[in-house]
């Protein structure tokens, strides 16, 4: 029986050791979470160029309640190479023209919809924090049935705005769907609005719309890509010429893959295997095949006047994802930036007429916050 006794007490005694050690090492992790008085720490990290005020030391919380001492951050470092705008806004895509990045969002006000056009001038090595309000358009629905939707935004050189809207009929509503081509002069009066005919009844929705570029012929190109599954195979796309009348020119079928782009002469490209096809808008007819190329490319970026490159493409090399300036003259890929050496999943904007490269970070759903990034090249 003693031997019994003392198995179990030493039994007992292991016991009471383990659940000591147990809830200490729970209480280790409390600590270590909430704090020693309880209050909630964010042990996330926190970038500097995502804190407040671009370029400070990010202050390190302290369990004790004391005044947080600052973590040493270089500071030049990162204000030289990434500089970081904060805009309290969601928008679905920006555009650069003039070293001035421009972006819009709507707001209802029923029975009318204001459109919000911003802009932030990211010439300096210190961009505005606050977008300048340059204009409020006012939206008269064409068919009080729909709610509207921008899908196409452009900024001409007289600083007139160019929009394509998609006007989906509301739920439980017997009407048509509309897309409008409007132009707004610069303080916002409506200049002329025409309704397209035989684009909407081809599509498949705004959530269709992949692309749309405002040509200098005054026609408009709208790559769509109706999505059927969860394979591409299935997918359907298609390439719409429309002309600054409304009507609908010519729709091109197009295979399984494919982007649209505008060169920095304005000429109208499309992505196919192989390389990259002019569109002859003049014919509404496929052109030229103007560059042929062995890489793989997934994504093509328009180009402006005066930039350096006719337009811009990622690609891999290495197995990673990179961003190319492309030369048509010389057929010279020029390698800009690393793209999976971010911390972010990047949308590139433009390049600046210094250099540097400007991309745009969506916010995540229910973050109503845009990111835009002005990097140097980050390939040394």
């Amino acid at each position: 029986m003693n031997g019994l006794h003392t198995v179990s007490m030493r039994a007992v005694v292991t016991v009471l050791i383990l659940a000591f050690a147990v809830i200490a090492l729970a209480a280790s992790v409390l600590v270590f979470v909430f704090g020693f008085d309880g209050a909630v720490v964010d042990t996330q990290e926190v970038t500097a160029e995502h804190a407040e005020g671009i370029g400070e030391p990010i202050a390190t919380p302290t369990p004790d309640g004391s005044e947080p001492q600052a973590d040493e951050v270089d500071t030049e470092s990162e204000s030289d190479t990434h500089v970081t705008v904060m805009i309290e806004e969601i928008f679905s895509g920006a555009l650069l023209r003039d070293d001035a990045v421009y972006f819009h969002y709507m707001r209802t006000e029923f029975p009318y919809y204001h459109i919000y056009i911003r802009r932030v001038a990211v010439d300096g090595t210190e961009p505005e924090s606050e977008p300048e309000l340059v204009a409020v358009l006012v939206w008269e629905p064409f068919d009080a049935r729909c709610w509207p939707a921008v899908v196409g935004f452009d900024v001409t050189d007289e600083g007139q705005f160019q929009l394509l809207v998609w006007e989906e009929p509301r739920r439980d509503e017997d009407a048509p769907s509309h897309l409008i081509y409007a132009v707004f002069d610069s303080s916002g009066e409506l200049v002329s609005r025409t309704e397209t005919r035989g684009v909407a009844e081809a599509l498949d929705g705004p959530g269709s719309v992949w692309r749309v570029i405002f040509a200098d012929t005054g026609d408009i190109l709208l790559h769509a890509w109706i999505w059927y599954g969860p394979n591409f195979d299935d997918d359907v796309q298609s390439v719409h010429v429309i002309g600054s009348d409304g009507m609908h020119r010519r729709m091109f079928e197009i295979g399984r893959f494919g982007e649209l782009a505008r060169l920095r002469d304005g000429r109208i490209v499309f992505l196919e295997d192989g390389g990259i096809r002019e569109i002859d808008l003049a014919r509404a007819d496929w052109g030229e095949m103007i560059a042929e190329w062995e890489a793989w490319v997934w994504e093509l970026y328009s180009s402006q006047v005066g930039d350096p490159f006719d337009l811009y493409v990622e690609r891999g090399a290495g197995g990673r994802a990179h961003l190319y300036g492309y030369d048509l003259a010389s057929g010279e890929w020029t390698r800009l930036l690393d793209l999976d050496a971010l911390d972010f999943w990047p949308r590139f904007t433009g390049l600046l007429s210094d250099g540097r490269i400007v991309m745009l970070e969506i916010g995540e759903v229910g973050n109503d916050v845009t990111y835009l990034h002005i990097l140097h090249s980050l390939e040394g």
